[in-house]
C-alpha cells in the first residue's frame, strides 16, 4: 500500500508542473515607472491553453489605497499566447515628488476550480516633467551640442534640459568649459579625424558623451605605447548591465529595434572602437576616464531617440548619465 501511495505521489508531483505551465503571463518588458496624470497602457504577455478562455484581473494600490483597478476576458482561440495592454490611471503629483506602488495582476480560469497565477511588482509613478525639478543643475553642467541631425535638440527642448549649440569648427575646441554632447546619428566614417581630436580633448581633460553615433570608428587617445595622456580606466558594458550612473533604474531592451554596438580591434597598434551592426559580441557602454586630467569620454548606443518618450524611466536614466559624464553630483 505504501509503495502504491508513493507511486500516485510521484505522478501528481510529475503532473503539476505541466497543470502549473497552462496558465501564465509575463509583465517583464514595461519600464519600472509610468508618469502621473495620464493613462499609462501597461503591456502583459498572457500564455493559456488553445480554445479556452480566462479572467485577468489587476489592481494599482498605494499604501492601501486603489488607484486603479480592472478587469479583462483573455480567449485563445488563434493562439497560446495573447498581448494587451492594462490601462493603468494615475492622479497628478506635484513636480519633484516621486511615490512607489504596487501592482498586483492575477490570472484565472473562469470556472470556481480553475488553475490561478498571480503577481505583485513594484512600480514607481513620477509627474510628467520628470527633469523639472533638475533644471538649475543641468544649467550648472553648462550642456555644448553638436547635433548633426537635430534629434537629440529635440529630446533636450522636451524635457526643458538647457543647452548651446556648437559648430562643427568648434567641437574640437569648445567655447567654455562644460559638458559636449554629440547628438545620435553621428558618422564616425566621415569624420574620421574629428573624433581622433575629441578623443584627444577628452585626454586634455574635457567631459564628452557621444550619443549613438552610426558608423565608422576612432582611435582611442592614449592606449598606445608612450603615450602622452593614457586613461586610468576603461570600461564596457551592455544593456543589461546598469552603469552606475543609473542609480538603480534598468534600461529595458526592445529586442524589436535593431540597435548598433561597439567593438574593440587594433589597426596600426591603435586601439580603435567601432560602431556595428549587430550588439552580438559588441557594447552598448564604453567609458574611458583620465583621472589625471579630470577628463572623460562615454559612447553610449542606447537608443534615447527611439524609447525617450515611452516613460519616466529613460528620461531619467538620460538625465543621469549628463551628470556622470560630467563628474558632477545631482540631488536626490
Amino acid at each position: 500500500m505504501r509503495f502504491l501511495f508513493l507511486c500516485k505521489t510521484a505522478c501528481l508531483l510529475l503532473l503539476f508542473p505541466v497543470v502549473a505551465q497552462a496558465l501564465a503571463f509575463n509583465a517583464g518588458n514595461n519600464w519600472p515607472g509610468i508618469f502621473a496624470g495620464t493613462v499609462t497602457p501597461y503591456k502583459i504577455t498572457v500564455k493559456g491553453e488553445l480554445n479556452s478562455y480566462a479572467l485577468l484581473t489587476w489592481k494599482l494600490t498605494l499604501k492601501g489605497r486603489t488607484l486603479s483597478k480592472g478587469r479583462q476576458e483573455i480567449r485563445f482561440l488563434n493562439s497560446e499566447t495573447v498581448t494587451t495592454k492594462l490601462p493603468l490611471q494615475v492622479p497628478p503629483l506635484k513636480p519633484g515628488v516621486k511615490l512607489e506602488a504596487d501592482l498586483i495582476v492575477a490570472l484565472a480560469k473562469e470556472n470556481p476550480k480553475g488553475h490561478k497565477v498571480q503577481q505583485r511588482s513594484k512600480l514607481m509613478i513620477y509627474p510628467p516633467d520628470v527633469l523639472q525639478s533638475e533644471q538649475s543643475f543641468y544649467r550648472r553642467l553648462n550642456i555644448q551640442l553638436f547635433d548633426p541631425k537635430g534629434t537629440t535638440a529635440k529630446i533636450f527642448d522636451a524635457l526643458k534640459i538647457p543647452y548651446t549649440t556648437l559648430s562643427i569648427t568648434q567641437l574640437t575646441r569648445p567655447r567654455d568649459k562644460g559638458l559636449v554632447v554629440v547628438g545620435s546619428g553621428f558618422a564616425f566614417k566621415t569624420q574620421q579625424g574629428l573624433l581622433d581630436l575629441l578623443s584627444e580633448r577628452a585626454g586634455e581633460g574635457q567631459q564628452i558623451l557621444l550619443l549613438q553615433p552610426v558608423s565608422g570608428a576612432f582611435s582611442v587617445s592614449g592606449l598606445s605605447t608612450g603615450a602622452k595622456n593614457p586613461p586610468s580606466s576603461i570600461s564596457f558594458a551592455d544593456s543589461a548591465i546598469v552603469p552606475s550612473f543609473a542609480k538603480d533604474l534598468h534600461w529595458i531592451s526592445d529586442t524589436s529595434i535593431k540597435t548598433p554596438g561597439l567593438s574593440l580591434y587594433a589597426r596600426h597598434q591603435k586601439v580603435m572602437l567601432k560602431v556595428v551592426d549587430s550588439t552580438q559580441d559588441s557594447w552598448d557602454w564604453v567609458d574611458i576616464s583620465y583621472r589625471l586630467s579630470g577628463g572623460r569620454l562615454i559612447v553610449c548606443m542606447l537608443p534615447f531617440d527611439r524609447l525617450i518618450y515611452q516613460g519616466p524611466v529613460p528620461q531619467l536614466i538620460l538625465g543621469n548619465l549628463l551628470a556622470y559624464t560630467s563628474g558632477q553630483t545631482q540631488s536626490e
